[in-house]
């Protein structure tokens, strides 16, 4: 009989550390859904910004005005971007 008793006592301390560590990982998944959930929302505005960006030239821009900058202007912007950075 003690040796059931012994057992039941293990078996209960098990199961509580178990249930401590479920819940510890559920509270974790919680956190990380959370933080997905923030960075799909910070991705999904910084995409719609740069929708805008790429539209507004086209929106903005006066009738028979350039619709968008040529190739050449946006890659020597994009050097001296960098260069600058790097300073």
């Amino acid at each position: 009989m003690s040796l059931v008793f012994e057992e039941k006592v293990a078996l209960s301390a098990q199961l509580r550390g178990t249930g401590q560590s479920l819940r510890e990982t559920q509270h974790r998944l919680n956190e990380l859904q959370a933080r997905h959930l923030t960075l799909e929302q910070q991705l999904q505005s910084s995409a719609d910004l740069l929708e805008e960006k790429k539209l507004s030239p086209l929106i903005d821009a006066a009738p028979g005005g350039p619709q968008e900058k040529g190739r050449d202007e946006e890659h020597v912007k994009e050097m001296e971007l960098r260069h600058l950075k790097q300073r």
